[in-house]
Order: C-alpha cells, then sequence, then structure tokens
C-alpha cells in the first residue's frame, strides 16, 4: 500500500460524504465486491434455506445468521477497500493477502465475536453494542496500522473513548439506511423476478385474493406468516442484506478513515512526510 498515493481525499467527511463516496467505490469494484459477496452469501443462504424448510426456522433466526456471516464478509470487504484506497489494484486475492497470514483464523475470529455480540445484544443491549463498534475496526486497524512507521496510530479502545458520540451517532443512521435500502432492493428483486422470470420472491406467491376474503385480519394474518416462515423469502432477504451491508461496510471505512484524519491529523502528518521527503531529495 503506497500511502502517499491515496485515491481517497483524506479530508473530514460527513455521514452523507461517507455514504456517496461508498456507492462510488462499490460501483467502480462491482465485480470484485459480487465474488465476496459470493463466497459469504451462498453458504449463508443455503444454510438459512435449509433450517427453514427443514426445521421452519423463521426470519429472527435468519437474521441471526446473516449479523453473524457479516462478520467475515465485513473483514473481506474493509481488506478489497483499502489497497484501491491507497494506490494498489482493486482484486479479490488482494482481499486475502491484506488479511496477513493465518486468513482462516481471523475470519474465525470475526465469527465468533459476532456470537458474542449477539449473546451481548440477548443479555444487555449496551455490552453488544459496544462489542459491535470496537470490533468494527478491527479489520481498518490491522490493514492501516502498518501503512508507514511515521504516522501516529491510535489504539481502538483509546480511539472509542474519545469518539464513541460521534461513532454511535453514525452508526444508527447508517442502520437506518441499510435497512431502507434492503427494503428497496428487496422488492425490486421480486418486481424483476416476476417480470423477467415469470416467477415472483414474495407477493405473487401469496395466493390470498382479497375479493374472496371476508375478514381483513384474515389476510393480513397469512400475509405475517408467510414472510415470517417461507424459505424463499428468507433466503432472498438475507441474500440482499448481506450484498447492502457491503455498501455499509465500505461507508463504514470511510467513517474509520475521517476520525483518523480529525484525531490524529494523518492528513496533516501525510502532507509533512512528503515535504521531508522533497526536501531530503533536493538536498542529495
Amino acid at each position: 500500500m503506497k500511502f502517499d498515493q491515496a485515491t481517497i481525499p483524506l479530508v473530514p467527511r460527513t455521514l452523507s460524504n461517507c455514504l456517496d463516496l461508498a456507492m462510488l467505490i462499490l460501483r467502480r469494484g462491482m465485480r470484485v465486491y459480487l465474488w465476496l459477496w459470493l463466497l459469504v452469501a451462498v453458504p449463508t443462504c443455503a444454510l438459512v434455506y435449509w433450517l427453514a424448510y427443514r426445521y421452519e426456522c423463521n426470519v429472527f433466526f435468519a437474521g441471526v445468521i446473516a449479523f453473524v456471516a457479516s462478520g467475515p464478509l465485513g473483514l473481506l470487504t474493509a481488506a478489497a477497500t483499502a489497497p484501491p484506497a491507497f494506490g494498489d489494484p482493486l482484486s479479490v486475492a488482494r482481499a486475502f493477502r491484506r488479511l496477513g497470514p493465518g486468513t482462516i483464523f481471523v475470519l474465525l475470529r470475526s465469527l465468533a465475536v459476532r456470537i458474542l455480540s449477539v449473546v451481548g445484544l440477548v443479555v444487555c443491549i449496551a455490552p453488544g453494542i459496544y462489542l459491535i463498534l470496537r470490533d468494527s475496526f478491527f479489520a481498518e486497524q490491522r490493514l492501516l496500522s502498518k501503512l508507514s512507521s511515521q504516522l501516529h496510530d491510535r489504539r481502538t479502545d483509546k480511539l472509542l473513548r474519545g469518539e464513541w458520540n460521534d461513532l454511535l451517532g453514525r452508526a444508527m443512521p447508517l442502520v437506518i439506511h441499510g435497512v431502507l435500502l434492503w427494503g428497496v432492493l428487496l422488492f425490486t428483486l421480486d418486481f424483476a423476478s416476476s417480470w423477467l422470470l415469470g416467477q415472483p420472491i414474495l407477493f405473487g406467491r401469496l395466493g390470498v385474493d382479497n375479493k374472496y376474503v371476508a375478514d381483513f385480519g384474515e389476510t393480513f394474518i397469512a400475509i405475517l406468516k408467510f414472510l415470517w416462515s417461507d424459505p424463499v423469502v428468507e433466503t432472498a432477504a438475507v441474500a440482499v442484506a448481506l450484498f447492502v451491508y457491503i455498501d455499509i461496510r465500505i461507508a463504514w471505512f470511510l467513517c474509520y478513515i475521517d476520525v483518523r484524519v480529525r484525531r490524529d491529523c494523518w492528513d496533516i502528518e501525510l502532507q509533512m512526510s512528503q515535504e521531508t521527503e522533497r526536501l531530503a531529495a533536493s538536498s542529495s
């Protein structure tokens, strides 16, 4: 990685700026991000469908599985985003190499932390949220801490103590943005599958005709039961959720860069390092 060849300007950014830039990065690297999505989404969706079909697990358990699977997906997304952000090409192979030795153990660690986060959320919400926020920067800390030995690097614990309110204030709108985007893409997928394949995923498969249903409550309950326990619906919802998470994770990566610029003055240190190298070259 070449810190002095950063393609992402090291400037303070608002959350909306991070979301806009995240969408641009996702669009430019769509092929690589789709491969990473497939690596995680295929086994996750297969597990969700099997559990829903065989044991009638509902959408709540599907959401928990998707949340756990988002751990390694987030690691891979950050590992894929960091190299092109600092001058290296974007590729799936580079994403795995950037995680360093013991990649499989790093990915298993992310799964374990996600499971502990679920337990923390169930037992008490605050510990779960703190663990999610703290671990969410593990990839950035691992990937960016060795960019340059001359740059100041603050540990995640100290960073969270200084930016807890700001990060929490960014995380909540990111979640809301992700939920809205998930809903839009899920309905778009349902419409596209109905139009292109003639096989709808959601509402076209309900089989409820309001003309012949006297009680609206029965129709509403039937719809909720279908959306709550149908294997195809759960699988599609998880697949779309994991894809949306990639966009959210890129935006969170940009939030990390913003925090480092504001708290650790990475932009100023970079300018000083570049000027020092320029003066050293001119005097030699």
